[in-house]
Protein backbone atom coordinates (compact mmCIF):
# COMPACT_ATOMS: atom_id res chain seq x y z
CA UNK A 1 0.00 0.00 0.00
CA UNK A 2 1.43 3.64 -0.52
CA UNK A 3 1.76 5.78 1.69
CA UNK A 4 0.38 9.04 1.28
CA UNK A 5 2.61 12.31 1.17
CA UNK A 6 2.61 15.47 2.89
CA UNK A 7 4.74 18.69 2.49
CA UNK A 8 7.18 19.08 5.53
CA UNK A 9 5.13 22.28 6.37
CA UNK A 10 1.66 20.35 7.12
CA UNK A 11 3.16 18.22 9.36
CA UNK A 12 5.39 20.45 11.34
CA UNK A 13 3.82 23.21 13.83
CA UNK A 14 7.01 25.44 13.71
CA UNK A 15 10.46 25.61 11.22
CA UNK A 16 12.32 28.41 12.88
CA UNK A 17 15.77 29.04 11.60
CA UNK A 18 17.94 29.74 14.63
CA UNK A 19 20.61 33.22 15.36
CA UNK A 20 23.94 34.52 14.56
CA UNK A 21 25.84 34.88 18.00
CA UNK A 22 29.56 34.98 18.60
CA UNK A 23 30.58 33.48 21.94
CA UNK A 24 31.01 35.24 24.78
CA UNK A 25 30.00 36.63 28.62
CA UNK A 26 26.60 37.36 29.65
CA UNK A 27 23.88 37.92 32.02
CA UNK A 28 22.58 34.81 30.05
CA UNK A 29 24.93 32.57 28.32
CA UNK A 30 23.60 29.28 27.27
CA UNK A 31 25.05 26.32 24.97
CA UNK A 32 24.22 27.46 21.27
CA UNK A 33 24.29 24.34 18.83
CA UNK A 34 25.91 24.61 15.47
CA UNK A 35 26.35 22.42 12.08
CA UNK A 36 29.61 20.77 13.71
CA UNK A 37 27.32 19.36 16.54
CA UNK A 38 25.08 17.38 14.90
CA UNK A 39 26.84 14.61 13.41
CA UNK A 40 26.87 12.83 9.84
CA UNK A 41 25.66 9.77 11.62
CA UNK A 42 22.72 11.93 12.44
CA UNK A 43 23.19 12.54 16.21
CA UNK A 44 23.47 15.39 18.40
CA UNK A 45 26.91 15.61 18.82
CA UNK A 46 28.32 17.81 22.32
CA UNK A 47 31.90 17.35 22.28
CA UNK A 48 32.30 21.15 20.94
CA UNK A 49 29.72 23.08 21.99
CA UNK A 50 30.33 27.24 22.70
CA UNK A 51 28.17 29.33 24.83
CA UNK A 52 26.57 32.92 23.85
CA UNK A 53 25.00 35.65 25.47
CA UNK A 54 21.13 35.59 25.04
CA UNK A 55 17.99 37.28 25.98
CA UNK A 56 15.16 36.12 27.83
CA UNK A 57 13.22 36.92 24.68
CA UNK A 58 15.84 35.19 22.47
CA UNK A 59 15.91 31.91 24.63
CA UNK A 60 12.06 32.10 24.53
CA UNK A 61 12.48 31.86 20.89
CA UNK A 62 15.60 29.47 20.25
CA UNK A 63 15.01 27.54 22.88
CA UNK A 64 15.05 23.49 21.93
CA UNK A 65 12.96 21.12 23.57
CA UNK A 66 13.18 17.34 23.56
CA UNK A 67 11.42 15.70 20.06
CA UNK A 68 12.46 19.08 18.01
CA UNK A 69 14.31 17.90 15.10
CA UNK A 70 17.47 19.76 14.03
CA UNK A 71 18.00 20.27 10.42
CA UNK A 72 21.82 21.82 9.26
CA UNK A 73 20.46 24.58 6.68
CA UNK A 74 23.64 26.35 6.12
CA UNK A 75 26.91 24.56 5.01
CA UNK A 76 28.80 22.80 2.30
CA UNK A 77 26.81 21.31 -0.64
CA UNK A 78 27.23 17.78 0.43
CA UNK A 79 26.57 18.60 4.09
CA UNK A 80 23.18 20.71 3.97
CA UNK A 81 20.43 18.47 5.57
CA UNK A 82 22.48 16.81 7.80
CA UNK A 83 19.35 16.35 10.84
CA UNK A 84 19.48 14.75 14.09
CA UNK A 85 16.98 14.44 16.76
CA UNK A 86 17.30 16.82 19.80
CA UNK A 87 16.73 14.16 22.69
CA UNK A 88 18.37 15.61 25.46
CA UNK A 89 17.78 16.09 28.80
CA UNK A 90 18.28 19.03 30.75
CA UNK A 91 19.44 22.33 29.22
CA UNK A 92 18.10 24.67 27.96
CA UNK A 93 19.99 24.79 24.26
CA UNK A 94 19.68 27.41 21.84
CA UNK A 95 20.39 26.92 18.22
CA UNK A 96 22.50 28.81 15.58
CA UNK A 97 20.88 30.88 12.03
CA UNK A 98 22.38 28.02 10.34
CA UNK A 99 20.07 25.44 11.62
CA UNK A 100 16.92 25.33 11.17
CA UNK A 101 14.10 23.69 14.27
CA UNK A 102 11.80 21.53 13.18
CA UNK A 103 8.56 21.64 15.67
CA UNK A 104 7.20 18.36 14.62
CA UNK A 105 2.66 17.92 15.42
CA UNK A 106 2.55 14.81 17.70
CA UNK A 107 -0.96 14.00 16.39
CA UNK A 108 0.25 13.22 12.66
CA UNK A 109 3.98 12.42 12.99
CA UNK A 110 6.58 10.76 14.91
CA UNK A 111 9.16 13.36 15.44
CA UNK A 112 11.91 10.70 15.47
CA UNK A 113 10.66 9.16 12.22
CA UNK A 114 10.57 12.72 10.39
CA UNK A 115 14.12 12.70 12.05
CA UNK A 116 15.24 9.68 10.51
CA UNK A 117 13.33 10.65 7.01
CA UNK A 118 15.33 13.98 6.56
CA UNK A 119 18.56 12.39 7.46
CA UNK A 120 17.72 9.61 4.47
CA UNK A 121 17.16 12.31 2.26
CA UNK A 122 20.50 13.98 2.97
CA UNK A 123 22.04 10.58 2.94
CA UNK A 124 21.28 9.67 -0.54
CA UNK A 125 21.73 13.35 -1.91
CA UNK A 126 18.24 14.52 -1.95
CA UNK A 127 18.98 18.13 -1.06
CA UNK A 128 21.59 19.22 -3.46
CA UNK A 129 19.63 19.90 -6.60
CA UNK A 130 17.82 22.27 -3.50
CA UNK A 131 19.77 23.48 -2.12
CA UNK A 132 21.16 27.73 -2.89
CA UNK A 133 24.76 27.91 -3.78
CA UNK A 134 27.20 30.40 -3.16
CA UNK A 135 31.40 30.21 -3.28
CA UNK A 136 32.41 27.98 -0.58
CA UNK A 137 28.72 27.54 0.88
CA UNK A 138 25.15 26.14 -0.01
CA UNK A 139 21.88 26.51 1.85
CA UNK A 140 18.08 25.67 2.17
CA UNK A 141 15.65 28.23 3.70
CA UNK A 142 12.61 27.59 5.27
CA UNK A 143 10.23 27.85 2.76
CA UNK A 144 12.50 25.25 0.78
CA UNK A 145 12.84 23.10 3.70
CA UNK A 146 8.81 23.58 4.40
CA UNK A 147 8.43 22.14 0.73
CA UNK A 148 10.08 18.65 1.19
CA UNK A 149 7.58 15.77 0.47
CA UNK A 150 7.46 13.28 3.21
CA UNK A 151 5.55 9.58 2.96
CA UNK A 152 3.95 8.94 5.93
CA UNK A 153 2.12 6.36 7.19
CA UNK A 154 -0.01 5.93 10.26
CA UNK A 155 1.36 6.88 13.54
CA UNK A 156 1.38 3.29 14.97
CA UNK A 157 3.51 2.17 11.54
CA UNK A 158 5.66 4.97 12.00
CA UNK A 159 7.10 4.07 15.60
CA UNK A 160 7.21 0.66 14.33
CA UNK A 161 9.89 1.79 11.92
CA UNK A 162 11.69 3.82 14.50
CA UNK A 163 12.00 1.09 16.78
CA UNK A 164 13.27 -1.33 14.14
CA UNK A 165 15.62 1.50 13.24
CA UNK A 166 16.79 2.11 16.72
CA UNK A 167 17.74 -1.44 17.24
CA UNK A 168 19.71 -0.71 14.17
CA UNK A 169 21.31 1.79 15.71
CA UNK A 170 21.93 0.03 19.13
CA UNK A 171 23.98 -2.44 17.12
CA UNK A 172 26.30 0.27 15.44
CA UNK A 173 26.42 1.94 18.85
CA UNK A 174 27.84 -1.92 20.27
CA UNK A 175 30.17 -2.33 17.56
CA UNK A 176 31.51 1.07 18.12
CA UNK A 177 32.15 0.60 21.41
CA UNK A 178 34.19 -2.90 20.41
CA UNK A 179 35.82 -0.70 17.93
CA UNK A 180 37.20 2.00 20.47
CA UNK A 181 38.25 -0.98 22.82
CA UNK A 182 39.88 -2.54 19.73
CA UNK A 183 42.22 0.69 19.58
CA UNK A 184 43.03 0.83 23.08
CA UNK A 185 44.41 -2.51 23.19
CA UNK A 186 47.83 -1.94 21.86
CA UNK A 187 48.36 1.20 23.75
CA UNK A 188 47.65 -0.83 26.91
CA UNK A 189 49.83 -3.67 25.72
CA UNK A 190 52.68 -1.75 25.28
CA UNK A 191 52.71 0.44 28.44
CA UNK A 192 52.53 -3.35 30.20
CA UNK A 193 55.67 -4.62 28.22
CA UNK A 194 57.45 -1.50 27.89
CA UNK A 195 56.31 0.73 30.30
CA UNK A 196 56.06 4.97 29.70
CA UNK A 197 58.18 5.74 26.75
CA UNK A 198 58.33 9.46 26.70
CA UNK A 199 59.92 8.71 30.50
CA UNK A 200 61.57 5.14 29.57
CA UNK A 201 59.93 4.36 33.29
CA UNK A 202 61.50 0.63 32.68
CA UNK A 203 65.30 2.01 32.25
CA UNK A 204 65.52 0.42 29.12
CA UNK A 205 68.93 1.24 27.39
CA UNK A 206 69.02 3.78 25.29
CA UNK A 207 70.38 4.15 21.49
CA UNK A 208 70.26 6.53 18.92
CA UNK A 209 67.94 5.53 16.14
CA UNK A 210 70.99 5.88 13.34
CA UNK A 211 72.45 3.12 14.71
CA UNK A 212 69.63 0.72 13.68
CA UNK A 213 69.36 1.62 9.95
CA UNK A 214 70.47 -1.39 7.37
CA UNK A 215 73.58 -0.56 5.93
CA UNK A 216 72.44 -1.08 2.40
CA UNK A 217 69.29 1.62 2.22
CA UNK A 218 70.78 4.71 3.21
CA UNK A 219 69.03 5.32 6.37
CA UNK A 220 66.08 7.91 6.37
CA UNK A 221 64.79 8.37 2.65
CA UNK A 222 63.06 11.37 1.74
CA UNK A 223 60.31 10.55 -1.16
CA UNK A 224 61.42 11.67 -4.80
CA UNK A 225 60.81 15.14 -5.55
CA UNK A 226 60.89 18.38 -8.12
CA UNK A 227 62.25 17.17 -11.90
CA UNK A 228 62.33 13.51 -10.30
CA UNK A 229 58.75 12.06 -10.31
CA UNK A 230 57.10 14.59 -11.68
CA UNK A 231 52.64 15.00 -11.92
CA UNK A 232 52.62 13.37 -15.70
CA UNK A 233 54.32 10.65 -15.21
CA UNK A 234 51.89 8.96 -12.93
CA UNK A 235 49.74 6.59 -14.31
CA UNK A 236 46.83 4.72 -14.50
CA UNK A 237 48.19 1.75 -13.38
CA UNK A 238 51.93 0.06 -12.71
CA UNK A 239 54.29 0.58 -9.65
CA UNK A 240 52.44 1.97 -6.68
CA UNK A 241 53.35 5.02 -5.38
CA UNK A 242 52.33 5.11 -1.71
CA UNK A 243 51.11 8.62 -0.10
CA UNK A 244 50.28 10.28 2.76
CA UNK A 245 46.59 9.01 2.41
CA UNK A 246 48.26 5.39 3.07
CA UNK A 247 50.04 5.92 6.24
CA UNK A 248 47.19 5.92 8.86
CA UNK A 249 48.17 5.58 12.33
CA UNK A 250 49.84 2.40 12.94
CA UNK A 251 48.03 1.38 10.21
CA UNK A 252 49.20 0.73 6.49
CA UNK A 253 46.35 1.38 4.05
CA UNK A 254 47.20 0.09 0.86
CA UNK A 255 44.13 1.41 -1.79
CA UNK A 256 44.25 4.67 -3.29
CA UNK A 257 47.84 4.79 -4.79
CA UNK A 258 49.10 6.48 -7.29
CA UNK A 259 51.36 4.66 -9.89
CA UNK A 260 54.28 4.76 -11.98
CA UNK A 261 55.73 2.61 -14.96
CA UNK A 262 57.84 -0.26 -14.64
CA UNK A 263 60.81 2.24 -16.45
CA UNK A 264 60.31 4.74 -14.08
CA UNK A 265 60.27 2.32 -11.04
CA UNK A 266 64.03 1.14 -12.12
CA UNK A 267 65.06 4.97 -11.82
CA UNK A 268 63.56 5.50 -8.59
CA UNK A 269 64.50 1.96 -7.03
CA UNK A 270 66.46 3.65 -4.12
CA UNK A 271 63.02 4.93 -2.74
CA UNK A 272 61.50 1.54 -2.79
CA UNK A 273 59.57 0.14 0.02
CA UNK A 274 59.58 -3.37 1.10
CA UNK A 275 57.14 -5.13 3.91
CA UNK A 276 58.47 -3.88 7.78
CA UNK A 277 59.36 -0.52 6.40
CA UNK A 278 58.37 2.18 8.86
CA UNK A 279 57.07 4.90 6.22
CA UNK A 280 56.66 8.68 8.17
CA UNK A 281 54.21 10.93 6.55
CA UNK A 282 56.66 14.30 6.66
CA UNK A 283 53.92 17.10 5.49
CA UNK A 284 50.35 17.59 6.18
CA UNK A 285 50.05 15.38 9.51
CA UNK A 286 53.53 15.21 10.14
CA UNK A 287 54.89 12.40 12.55
CA UNK A 288 51.85 9.97 11.48
CA UNK A 289 53.31 6.63 10.95
CA UNK A 290 52.92 2.98 10.06
CA UNK A 291 54.74 -0.39 9.27
CA UNK A 292 54.33 -0.87 5.90
CA UNK A 293 52.74 -4.00 4.73
CA UNK A 294 52.06 -4.00 0.69
CA UNK A 295 51.35 -6.86 -1.07
CA UNK A 296 53.13 -5.66 -4.05
CA UNK A 297 56.26 -6.94 -4.56
CA UNK A 298 57.46 -3.67 -6.37
CA UNK A 299 56.35 -0.06 -4.81
CA UNK A 300 58.03 3.39 -3.62
CA UNK A 301 57.06 6.24 -1.67
CA UNK A 302 55.59 9.03 -2.73
CA UNK A 303 57.25 13.03 -2.27
CA UNK A 304 55.67 13.60 0.96
CA UNK A 305 56.40 10.11 2.89
CA UNK A 306 59.93 9.31 5.11
CA UNK A 307 61.09 5.49 4.81
CA UNK A 308 62.99 3.93 7.39
CA UNK A 309 64.71 0.35 6.70
CA UNK A 310 65.64 -0.90 10.13
CA UNK A 311 67.79 -4.10 11.22
CA UNK A 312 64.79 -6.24 11.99
CA UNK A 313 67.12 -8.24 14.36
CA UNK A 314 67.76 -5.32 16.31
CA UNK A 315 64.40 -2.85 15.92
CA UNK A 316 61.11 -3.92 15.48
CA UNK A 317 59.54 -1.95 13.56
CA UNK A 318 55.77 -2.40 14.95
CA UNK A 319 57.73 -1.89 18.40
CA UNK A 320 59.05 1.30 17.03
CA UNK A 321 55.59 2.46 14.97
CA UNK A 322 53.56 1.91 17.89
CA UNK A 323 55.94 3.57 20.26
CA UNK A 324 55.03 7.17 18.51
CA UNK A 325 51.51 6.19 17.83
CA UNK A 326 50.24 5.04 21.19
CA UNK A 327 51.76 7.91 22.81
CA UNK A 328 51.86 11.06 20.48
CA UNK A 329 53.25 12.80 23.16
CA UNK A 330 56.94 12.07 22.07
CA UNK A 331 56.51 12.53 18.55
CA UNK A 332 57.15 16.57 19.16
CA UNK A 333 60.55 15.37 19.57
CA UNK A 334 61.06 14.97 15.64
CA UNK A 335 58.61 17.62 14.33
CA UNK A 336 60.28 20.90 12.78
CA UNK A 337 58.22 24.06 11.81
CA UNK A 338 59.28 25.20 8.28
CA UNK A 339 60.49 29.41 8.25
CA UNK A 340 56.94 30.27 7.48
CA UNK A 341 55.29 28.80 10.19
CA UNK A 342 52.25 27.81 8.53
CA UNK A 343 53.26 24.39 7.35
CA UNK A 344 55.28 21.64 9.18
CA UNK A 345 57.77 19.23 7.29
CA UNK A 346 59.50 15.63 9.05
CA UNK A 347 63.39 17.01 9.63
CA UNK A 348 65.44 13.45 8.78
CA UNK A 349 68.33 15.16 10.54
CA UNK A 350 66.52 15.24 14.04
CA UNK A 351 65.50 11.30 13.44
CA UNK A 352 69.12 10.12 12.72
CA UNK A 353 69.78 11.62 16.59
CA UNK A 354 66.76 10.19 17.89
CA UNK A 355 66.98 8.39 21.44
CA UNK A 356 65.16 5.41 22.22
CA UNK A 357 64.99 3.31 24.75
CA UNK A 358 65.27 -0.33 23.30
CA UNK A 359 63.79 -3.34 25.39
CA UNK A 360 65.17 -7.08 24.13
CA UNK A 361 64.63 -7.81 20.64
CA UNK A 362 63.01 -11.16 21.88
CA UNK A 363 60.39 -9.17 23.79
CA UNK A 364 59.89 -6.53 20.82
CA UNK A 365 58.81 -9.42 18.49
CA UNK A 366 56.61 -10.63 21.07
CA UNK A 367 54.43 -7.88 21.17
CA UNK A 368 55.27 -7.55 17.17
CA UNK A 369 52.92 -11.12 17.81
CA UNK A 370 50.18 -9.92 19.65
CA UNK A 371 50.13 -6.99 17.34
CA UNK A 372 49.40 -9.20 14.73
CA UNK A 373 46.59 -10.51 16.57
CA UNK A 374 45.20 -6.83 16.92
CA UNK A 375 45.42 -6.69 13.19
CA UNK A 376 43.50 -9.92 12.46
CA UNK A 377 40.56 -8.76 14.77
CA UNK A 378 40.54 -5.32 13.21
CA UNK A 379 39.60 -6.56 10.10
CA UNK A 380 37.18 -8.88 11.69
CA UNK A 381 35.30 -6.11 13.18
CA UNK A 382 35.76 -3.92 9.45
CA UNK A 383 34.17 -6.93 8.05
CA UNK A 384 31.14 -6.36 10.71
CA UNK A 385 31.43 -2.91 10.31
CA UNK A 386 30.51 -3.30 6.74
CA UNK A 387 27.65 -5.95 7.02
CA UNK A 388 25.94 -3.51 9.93
CA UNK A 389 26.16 -0.39 7.71
CA UNK A 390 24.70 -1.98 4.79
CA UNK A 391 21.98 -3.36 6.88
CA UNK A 392 20.89 -0.13 8.13
CA UNK A 393 21.51 2.13 4.77
CA UNK A 394 18.90 -0.90 3.63
CA UNK A 395 16.80 -0.48 6.62
CA UNK A 396 16.63 3.33 5.98
CA UNK A 397 15.80 2.64 2.06
CA UNK A 398 13.06 0.08 3.12
CA UNK A 399 11.61 2.64 5.57
CA UNK A 400 10.94 5.41 3.62
CA UNK A 401 9.61 3.59 0.15
CA UNK A 402 7.24 1.69 2.44
CA UNK A 403 9.24 -1.44 1.89
CA UNK A 404 9.89 -2.60 5.39
CA UNK A 405 8.38 -5.73 6.51
CA UNK A 406 9.04 -7.35 10.31
CA UNK A 407 9.66 -10.52 9.41
CA UNK A 408 12.66 -9.45 7.05
CA UNK A 409 13.64 -7.41 9.97
CA UNK A 410 13.65 -9.93 12.47
CA UNK A 411 15.72 -12.33 10.87
CA UNK A 412 18.53 -10.25 9.84
CA UNK A 413 18.61 -8.28 12.99
CA UNK A 414 19.10 -11.79 15.23
CA UNK A 415 22.03 -12.52 12.80
CA UNK A 416 23.60 -9.52 13.23
CA UNK A 417 23.24 -9.40 16.68
CA UNK A 418 24.59 -13.10 17.24
CA UNK A 419 27.88 -11.87 15.48
CA UNK A 420 28.07 -8.49 17.43
CA UNK A 421 27.45 -10.29 20.67
CA UNK A 422 30.15 -12.77 19.17
CA UNK A 423 32.88 -9.61 18.79
CA UNK A 424 32.26 -8.29 22.05
CA UNK A 425 33.49 -11.64 23.41
CA UNK A 426 36.64 -11.99 21.00
CA UNK A 427 37.36 -8.59 22.66
CA UNK A 428 36.69 -9.65 26.54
Amino acid sequence: MKWPTYPLSKIAVDLQPGFARQPGAGDTSLPQLRTNNVSPDGRIDLALVKEVPASKKECERYSLQKGDVLFNNTNSVDLVGKTALFDLDGGPFLFSNHMTRVRINHEVADPRFIARCLFWTWKIGGFRMMVTRWVNQAAINKTMLGSVIVQLPALSEQRRIVEILDQADALRKKHAEADAITARILSALFFKMFGNPATNSMNWPMAPLSSFFTSDRHGPRCGPFGSALKKHEYVDRGIPVWGIENVLPNRFAEDGSLFITEDKYHKLIAYSVVHGDILISRAGTVGRMCVATPTVVRSIIGTNLIRLAFDLEALDPEYFSAMFTCFPQISVRFRAASDAGAYSFMNTSILKSLQIPVPPAKLQRRFAHYVSAVRALEQSHAATREQIRRLFESLLHRAFTGALTAKWNEAHMKELLAEMEFQAECLS
